[in-house]
């Protein structure tokens, strides 16, 4: 009996093992994308008769990926049927299609093999039912963070402002290297529009959703061409500023806080209500130099009351209104400030990259509204080495943020102490800093050199061209010129460092590369991306060899 049992689980246990798929052991991850080796009817054929496709592919799919992401277009009135044989995959059209029509079946980047591994780039096959199959294409390159799709109309002569809230006649994916392709196209006009590909095959929504748009509204095709560079970049619709709460920290001093960044150079009409009676004009704001979604509210006079009410009347940035009328209610705490005053910048074992045309300054920020005193023997010490004093000049930006930086410069490579002495700042709510002298180590980097570059724009036809230039490790590091009437342009004082260009017609003069609107649909400014990047050396002046334009289309 028990031998019988043994048998029993130990045929139970070979079963498993024999059905069980197992990765096997060892050697490095398939990461390779699947691709199509073979393709029944051929792709491109006309006069289609069958109406089975067969899809041979380099190894077995993930037959759940298929599901969804397969598309016709133009669109059928029934989808297209599927079923897996293997490493193939039959496609089969419905019984209604239309005489001497090119159809396209889409593939997607959605669609794995059954390691999931998705396809490099959208399949596309055509197919034709009469004598001729259409053989436009229409492609490019998009820039932008995330997964991305492209939307295609074809349209009549007039482009139609609600365009991007209708189902689009066309739809590919964006390869990981931006690149996006719509093959096998009749003649005619066409518009285009980048999407997030969450968004795909859906309305644009410019509320919810990331777009990009072309320069040309109308994209014309003809019989057999090919249009390249109908590039796009994505963008999305800045959230409208919102007020979203008021915190009050102490009996003089809250914060503000926004859903979104502030700008600098802002103006804001404020007015502070309460049941006794506040001066108004004597509120003070500044930005929080930790966070720039926060506001700091400052009264000359301390808030004995339960709660109070701050208005904004507006926030401009110059005469763009950013925020009309928005208010909030704030509790006043009773019960007084007890704790102690913070540094929050510099942090310990802060580095400085030092550089020999701009005098690097050293934020000191604090936790509270603070006063340094006018006993200058108190105020903040720097010294090099732990011992030798530097002297520096001080300089208050708001209640608080401070920044220090020495009179002779940062030397390069050294070692610093920033000795702040409690006794020399002044706190108007709360206890001040807890250590009687608080010391922070500091160190600076080799220095940072500076360079020039200059190049020249060959059979230019562009009007206010502008150039931008930006590195390639912080593309927040950049610079912005416009390209003369000699066709030349220039930048001085540029960071040592590996950079890039990127050209664009600043049809508005503003400075600044325009995106368009979907709703009422107006095109982006023309744009273009320099491929090679250039190194700036440190006292070198840098000539970039004439750069000829691509043609508008």
């Amino acid at each position: 009996m028990h031998f019988k049992k043994y048998l029993f689980y130990l045929l139970l246990i070979f079963i498993y093992s024999c059905a069980s798929i197992k990765v096997p052991p060892g050697g490095p991850v398939d990461e390779t994308p699947p691709n199509i080796i073979a393709v029944k009817p051929l792709n491109g054929t006309t006069g289609l008769t069958s109406k089975k496709i067969t899809v041979k592919f380099s190894e077995h799919m993930d037959e759940k990926s298929f599901k969804n992401n397969i598309q016709v277009f133009p669109r059928l009135t029934k989808p297209l049927d599927f079923k897996f044989k293997g490493d193939e995959v039959i496609l089969t059209f419905p019984d209604s299609l239309d005489s001497d029509k090119t159809y396209i079946i889409y593939l997607n980047r959605n669609i794995k093999d059954e390691h999931r591994i998705p396809l490099a780039k959208t399949i596309q096959l055509a197919y034709s039912t009469g004598d001729k199959i259409s053989s436009g294409i229409i492609s490019g390159k998009v820039y932008g963070q995330g997964e991305k799709a492209v939307h295609l109309w074809k349209i009549n002569d007039a482009a139609i402002d609600s365009l991007f809230a209708t189902q689009p006649d066309y739809i590919t994916d964006v390869s990981d290297d931006g690149f996006y392709s719509f093959s096998h196209l009749a003649p005619g006009n066409y518009q285009v529009l980048l999407i997030e590909k969450s968004a795909t095959g859906l309305p644009l929504n410019t509320n919810l959703t990331g777009y990009g748009l072309h320069w040309q509204k109308k994209i014309n095709l003809t019989e057999g061409d090919t249009l390249s560079n109908i590039d796009m970049r994505l963008w999305k619709k800045p959230e409208k500023l919102k007020l979203l709460r008021g915190e009050w920290s102490a009996f003089n001093w809250g914060r503000l806080v926004f859903n979104n960044d502030l700008p600098d150079g802002m103006t804001i009409k404020l007015r502070l209500e309460s049941n006794k009676k506040v001066n108004s004009d004597s509120l003070l704001y500044y930005q929080d130099p930790i966070n720039r979604k926060n506001l700091i509210v400052q009264t000359t006079d301390s808030i004995m009351t339960n709660s109070i009410k701050i208005n904004i009347g507006s926030l401009k940035l110059g005469e763009e209104l950013l925020l009309d009328s928005s208010e909030v209610s704030i509790q006043i705490p009773q019960e007084p400030d007890t704790s102690y005053l913070k540094i929050l910048k510099p942090i310990l074992n802060s580095q400085i990259v030092p550089n020999k045309v701009t005098n690097e300054k050293l934020d000191i920020i604090f936790s509270k509204p603070v006063k340094f005193s006018t006993d200058s023997i108190l105020l903040p010490k720097l010294f090099k080495n732990d011992t030798i004093p530097v002297n520096v000049n001080l300089e208050q930006i708001n209640p608080v943020q401070f920044q220090l930086n020495p009179i002779l410069q940062w030397e390069e490579n050294e070692k610093y102490q920033l000795k702040i002495n409690r006794e020399g700042i002044v706190t108007e709510s709360g206890r001040g800093l807890k250590d009687s002298i608080t010391i922070i180590n500091l160190s600076t980097t080799k220095s940072i050199g500076f360079g020039m570059v200059n190049g020249k724009v060959s059979e230019s036809t562009y009007l206010n061209l502008a150039v931008e230039l930006f590195s390639t490790k912080n593309s927040s590091l950049s610079q912005t010129s416009f390209v003369n009437s000699d066709s030349q342009f220039e930048f001085k004082t540029i960071p040592e460092g590996d950079y890039l260009l990127y050209f664009f017609e600043d049809s508005d003069n503003d400075m600044k590369y325009s995106f368009g609107n979907a709703y009422p649909n107006v095109p982006s400014e023309w744009f273009y991306f320099y491929p090679d990047t250039f190194e700036i050396r440190a006292n070198w002046e840098t000539e970039i060899a004439p750069i000829k334009l691509p043609e508008r289309k």
